[in-house]
């Protein structure tokens, strides 16, 4: 059986050790994650398919271990119906300097971020460099969405009038509600044309989430490494192939949430993109169907 494999693979390499983060913070899930995948011997790549064996491979180093980065494939700051700014650019997004590329850019950080997301002062003295020069933070600070955004479908409208929602055709959405924005400068910070009901943030269709789960997860299932109090890993766990009636439904409830890392560009223009689903590490535990636990010596 394969499970055995990587049974005996685990037993072999990893077992009874710490991750080896030289130069690193061990402390860092991406760090002991890929640490732990080069030992087991799983490449890295960005492929959306599994990691060994038909098995995708989940790492324990934190609190909640994560099903992929996702960007969804509807982003209203690059919407040419909600941003006329973008009609007859040229270029697209593939091309990283191109006319449309950069006002869509233009439009997620001067637009977007201020009117859907929230201030957030820039760490004391923090600085880039652009062009051989030490370049800062306007106003000594940046807008971000991380923190604002609504993470579970459970929690509803929040304060800023977000909601995270599965729709009835299977998609994922973010959407908007003026009436249901109980900030004091809501005028001030959404554009008016915004200022409307059930509008569309960033959006999942059906294909394209149905795509990343059933690719990901929906073979042979996935396997997660275990540690002890120490950060040595001591145990695994396997489950079955996870397909997209179980994920939506674990949307739906409030077990796996969205967790979005979006921010203005940093001054030196570099962004860091990123649209995680995670879960508990007890959702992981509960869902599985088998331990192994090597034998005591």
């Amino acid at each position: 059986m394969t499970r055995e494999r990587i049974i005996e693979r685990f037993m072999q390499r990893v077992n009874g050790r710490q991750p080896d983060i030289a130069g690193g913070n061990p402390e860092h899930d991406g760090g002991a994650g890929h640490w732990f995948e080069r030992l087991m011997g799983i490449r890295p790549n960005a492929d959306n398919r599994p990691d060994l064996w038909g098995f995708e491979c989940k790492n324990a180093t934190g609190s909640q271990t994560t099903f992929g980065d996702w960007k969804a494939d509807y982003l209203i700051w690059r919407d040419p119906e909600r941003f006329p700014n973008l009609e007859g650019l040229t270029g697209g997004m593939r091309r990283a300097n191109s006319p449309f590329r950069i006002q869509q850019l233009r439009n997620k950080d001067e637009v977007f971020l201020p009117a859907f997301g929230t201030w957030r002062d820039a760490t004391e003295n923090v600085c880039y460099e652009l062009d051989g020069e030490q370049v800062f933070w306007e106003n000594n600070g940046f807008f971000s969405w991380s923190g604002i955004c609504p993470q579970r479908v459970t929690q509803g409208y929040r304060n800023e009038g977000q909601a995270l929602l599965v729709n009835e055709d299977n998609s994922i959405s973010v959407v908007y509600s003026y009436s249901h924005d109980s900030r004091d400068d809501k005028d001030q910070s959404v554009p008016e044309n915004f200022r409307i009901e059930n509008l569309t943030l960033i959006r999942w269709s059906e294909e394209k989430i149905t795509e990343f789960v059933e690719n990901k997860f929906g073979q042979r299932g996935w396997f997660k490494a275990l540690m002890d109090r120490q950060r040595r890993y001591n145990a695994l766990i396997f489950g079955g192939p996870i397909h997209i009636d179980e994920f939506l439904q674990a949307v739906r409830n409030g077990d796996i949430k969205f967790d979005p890392r979006m921010k203005q560009r940093r001054p030196d223009g570099s962004d860091r993109f990123g649209m995680q689903w995670r879960a508990r590490n007890s959702f992981w535990i509960n869902l599985s169907d088998e331990r192994f636990d090597p034998p005591q010596v």
